[in-house]
């Protein structure tokens, strides 16, 4: 028997919790030969959600997101065409009346490392759609280093052992890959690499206390209110949808990607597919380069190897970090897997929003939840995605502004101090809720590297608040026009800082850069008017776009 069979025989397993979730209830055959596959994602008997393959790649979904028998959402994916050629299309009618009042479009521009998404929104539900904002994101996104795990989650009922049954494995090497019962595709580079025992130990450990841990969460939200919205409960059944149908591939061999700074990364949609090896959507890649040395990883490079595979196949079920999703990977990293020198506020705040009981990513609560979380987990940027996510979707909203100046003031993010500062003027009565937000972001002015850069900070701030409060790109274009000589300087300054400066110079700039970029390609890939041209130009004068 090959010698990778016989250690990956301790990989099958026996998951009571997932085997229970009867997920995938009917699989056909359509009449142009395409297959469908009827799921039931909330688990009360009835298809919910409806997939169709071709050629084994999903192409479309539709969805009850309220099941309450109306399909409301619809989701086409797309391989790469073009720049400007949607990959992911999703529509949804999220008032009832039966037409589409929401449209996200999802494109990749490669060339420039950007994925670009507008949204269009029908705000009032008369048929036209009156609002667009778009996002700019990167394209290939690097993980922030984790701290190793100390394995803190004990085993649930949910999964009583992983390695019961192991006589019933049914494993074989099919085009470099070892295939399980349970879902898993591991290529022979993850063996080679971790080596074989080692690395059927960590996805066993992985999937263990991932599930276990949001088996917990998903139990704890129905009790205490079963009709509230359950993201722990969605997520577990949408990976053990994913073992079920597709099947979720591990590659630790993949060739021509940028892996500086990035432990793994993994699929989000049926669009994206790994060339060397040959693999498609669902796929976590790890590093070639981990562990330093091959088949002796430490006890850290393994316990970051087993964040990262739970993390990444979060991102497995769409989910992004960017402005669209709510932030799991990275919260039910720190809530299921947490490391020993984790404090216990961060691990409480982690496990909160990854219990997921929001209406969806603009939910005041999920807000003022994450940017809370973001203070104790130093990712700060994380929450201010976040925040101007609500803002584009609600202009004029005071508590969006007060939110973002407590999520943009940070140890090294002095924007949200000096936004705290117009706002203690601009807004003289405020409510609790607003002086609590401004009160925690004028804590962060003592720092004397935030003190230095605050002239670089305050042109932020006042574009900020002209875009996403104001809602007036051509109020932000004049003002960035009048202080083009800053906007130089900053990025000289960046250059040239050291240390505690150069972060703050870096964050201030990436800020600029993003409130440019979205008056650039705003409503991508249709020109939006007159701003969109200036904004291009001021972005190449002033060197930010090269």
């Amino acid at each position: 028997m090959n010698k990778y069979l016989v250690c990956l025989i301790a990989l099958v397993v026996s998951f009571s919790g997932e085997a229970a979730l009867k997920i995938v209830l009917k699989t056909e055959k359509i009449s142009n030969g395409d297959k469908k596959i009827s799921l039931d994602m909330n688990q009360d008997g009835k298809a919910d959600t409806f997939q169709i393959f071709h050629n084994d790649q999903m192409i479309s979904q539709e969805s009850e997101t309220k099941y309450d028998g109306k399909v409301n959402e619809w989701i086409t994916y797309s391989d790469y065409v073009s720049d400007k050629s949607p990959v992911v299309v999703t529509k949804r009618d999220t008032n009832g009346d039966g037409k589409i009042d929401y449209v996200e479009s999802v494109y990749k521009i490669p060339s420039r490392n950007q994925m670009v998404t507008t949204f269009e929104t029908d705000t009032k539900f008369s048929g036209t759609f009156d609002r667009t904002w778009t996002n700019v994101t990167e394209l290939i996104q690097k993980k922030d280093q984790a701290t190793p795990c100390e394995n803190a989650i004990p085993a649930e009922p949910l999964v009583e052992t992983l390695l019961k049954n192991v006589n019933k494995a049914q494993s074989q090497m099919n085009d470099g890959f070892i295939v399980n019962d349970y879902g898993y595709r591991i290529h022979k580079s993850c063996l080679d690499n971790w080596g074989a025992t080692e690395f059927t130990s960590m996805m066993n450990e992985t999937a263990k206390k991932g599930f276990s841990c949001l088996d917990k969460l998903a139990k704890a939200n129905e009790k205490t209110d079963p009709s509230a919205p359950n993201g722990a409960k969605k997520n577990m059944v949408g990976l053990a949808a994913l073992l079920q149908t597709s099947g979720i591939s591990i590659v630790c061999g993949e060739k021509d990607y940028s892996w500086t700074g990035t432990a793994g990364h993994a699929s989000t949609s049926p669009d994206e597919s790994i060339k060397d090896p040959r693999v498609r959507h669902p796929f976590v890649s790890i590093s070639p380069n981990d562990p330093k040395e091959k088949r002796k990883a430490t006890k850290d490079e393994k316990n970051e190897l087993v964040k990262t595979l739970f993390h990444e196949q979060l991102h497995n079920l769409g989910i992004k970090h960017n402005e669209a999703s709510i932030e799991y990977p990275y919260t039910c990293e720190t809530c299921c897997l947490p490391a020993a020198e984790d404090k216990k506020s961060e691990v409480d705040l982690a496990c909160k929003i990854c219990s997921g009981v929001y209406d969806n990513n603009k939910d005041p609560r999920y807000l003022t939840d994450m940017i809370a979380w973001s203070k104790e987990s130093y990712k700060e940027d994380r929450a201010e995605k976040a925040v101007i996510a609500y803002q584009q979707a609600n202009p004029n909203s005071r508590f969006g502004l007060f939110a973002y100046a407590d999520a943009a003031a940070g140890t090294f993010s002095p924007v949200g101090v000096e936004i705290a500062k117009i706002l203690k003027t601009k807004f003289p009565e405020r409510t609790a809720e607003e002086e609590g937000f401004l009160n925690r972001s004028l804590d962060k002015d003592y720092f004397d590297h935030n003190k230095k850069a605050s002239r670089y900070a305050n042109v932020v701030a006042e574009a900020h608040i002209a875009l996403y409060y104001e809602q007036d790109e051509s109020k932000v274009m004049a003002y960035l026009e009048k202080n083009k000589s800053v906007l130089k300087e900053m990025l000289a300054r960046k250059e040239s800082a050291k240390e505690n400066d150069k972060y703050v110079m870096e964050t201030i700039t990436n800020q600029m850069s993003s409130i440019m970029k979205s008056i650039w390609m705003k409503g991508y890939p249709k020109s939006q008017g007159p701003n969109s041209s200036k904004a291009y130009k001021l972005l190449m004068e002033t060197g930010f776009l090269k």
